[in-house]
């Protein structure tokens, strides 16, 4: 499956899940805490490669995603992946698992998510330990529309993933909540 998405920062002030809401969506989810572990080969041969291979834990549920740089070049105003997920009875014990197979974490990171279903797409509002964030996902259409939906433009659009987001604003280590 192909991914395209953009995410856009927002201040508490601004109060995005209230501007969500005004957007009238078809399914508002309840929150979920997720906590990700990026893997790797010791030597980052999968990163250097645009490879991310990552286990999910969202509130009970666990995934395993493997998400590449697609075929051709995409438009360089979204983030976008071919993405493979699949759900897990049981994840906890897959890291081990995965350290057999020489994948170690490289990086855990931490995020409060709720998701608005809309026609043509998904907003997800994602508080992270260091900023708030609305996650755009859908079509060029979608995307654009539900921007100028929350009084953004297209300059807003970041399309790093959290662990270099994380890193511009001089974070170190694990992106995790200090009380978790």
């Amino acid at each position: 499956m192909i991914e395209r998405e953009v995410k856009i920062e927002f201040t508490e002030k601004e109060n995005p899940l209230e501007l969500l809401r005004g957007l009238n969506p078809l399914e508002e989810s309840d929150w979920a805490f997720e906590d990700n572990w990026v893997v790797d080969y010791p030597d980052g041969r999968l990163k250097e490669r645009g490879l991310l291979f990552r286990l999910r834990k969202s509130g009970e549920r666990w995934f395993l995603t493997f998400k590449k740089p697609p075929a051709g070049a995409p438009d360089p105003r979204f983030k976008t992946l071919e993405e493979w997920q699949t759900e897990m009875g049981e994840g906890e014990g897959f890291l081990g698992v995965l350290a057999e197979l020489g994948l170690l974490p490289v990086f855990r990171y931490q995020k409060f998510r709720k998701d608005f279903h809309f026609p043509g797409g998904i907003a997800s509002l994602d508080r992270t330990p260091f900023a708030l964030f609305i996650e755009l996902e859908g079509s060029e259409e979608f995307i654009f529309r539900f921007t100028r939906g929350l009084g953004k433009s297209p300059e807003d659009f970041l399309t790093s993933n959290y662990h270099t987001l994380f890193r511009e604003r001089g974070g170190e280590g694990d992106m995790v909540f200090p009380s978790r």
